[in-house]
């Protein structure tokens, strides 16, 4: 089964960073990123096959429709339990951890910036849910 990655991010700089990191660690190839979280969810909404996991690297901060909104939104999607989460933020509040491990696709959560080896780590995490699917 191949893994989609998707990126939602609102500054540009991380989205051209974070799409670079995903190729050298060799999660996707072709990386879709949005600057919310409104249009990520409309993305997740329109894809063809929703029994086909994605991964969503998902900044928590944003205008328009921010993380936690994104995350409110994904139980009423069609195949949302093929859609993994990983919540990457520069907060370092631990009660933003803690409340993103409430939500049932947040498989991890990751503090920015983030280097190929967290990737790395993520990827075997990815790895493990996409068997049981």
């Amino acid at each position: 089964m191949e893994l989609e990655v998707i990126i939602v991010d609102d500054n540009d700089m991380t989205r051209l960073l974070h799409r670079e990191i995903v190729s050298i660690a060799g999660l996707g190839v072709k990386v879709p990123a949005f600057a919310n979280g409104k249009d990520g969810l409309f993305y997740l909404y329109q894809r063809p096959n929703p029994k086909s996991p994605v991964l969503v690297l998902l900044d928590i901060n944003m205008p328009i429709m921010n993380g936690w909104d994104f995350l409110d939104g994904l139980p009423k999607m069609e195949g949302n339990e093929f859609v993994l989460v990983t919540v990457v933020s520069s907060s370092v509040d631990g009660e933003d951890r803690i409340k993103a491990f409430t939500y049932p696709n947040v498989i991890e959560y990751l503090e920015k910036p983030i280097k190929p080896s967290m990737l790395t780590d993520l990827k075997k995490l990815v790895d493990q849910k996409l068997v049981t699917m």
